[in-house]
């Protein structure tokens, strides 16, 4: 158990960049995997539609891979081994997102985008559920 919390916990350091492309309005139910970026970051006029495709886009296809998993988007305590078998699509999600905001951001954003991922990481791992010693039924 203690090797898949490592691991889970591991994972999670690659998921916080995935979820941190999750953006919601104002009148959109906020959840651990939301944050703000278009706002925290002050894109300029020019960077603004750019950045909200990345975000549109991306919010479609990290929802998806989360239900594809068993995840429910809107739970405030993902099971830890769930997060685990979305590993791999969640890696390349947050890599391709990451490559995709350094192309449109400036340092200085992105140093903003670090410290946003930073918040998102802590409240991911305060969140996550790992199941109890011996139980794989969340495996299956």
């Amino acid at each position: 158990m203690l090797t898949l919390h490592r691991t889970t916990l591991t994972i999670l350091s690659t998921l916080f960049l995935v979820t941190l492309i999750c953006h919601a309005p104002v009148s959109a139910q906020e959840t651990i995997y939301s944050s703000d970026i278009a706002g925290r970051v002050s894109p300029t006029e020019e960077q603004r539609p750019l950045l909200q495709d990345i975000l549109e886009r991306n919010q479609s296809d990290l929802t998806a891979i989360l239900i594809r998993n068993g995840i429910d988007p809107n739970n405030s305590t993902p099971v830890a081994t769930k997060i685990y078998r979305a590993s791999g699509a969640l890696s390349a999600l947050g890599k391709r997102t990451r490559g995709e905001l350094t192309e449109i951001l400036d340092p200085e954003q992105m140093q903003i985008y670090d410290q946003i991922a930073k918040e998102v990481e802590q409240r991911i791992r305060d969140a996550v559920k790992f199941v109890g010693r011996g139980d794989a039924s969340e495996l299956k």
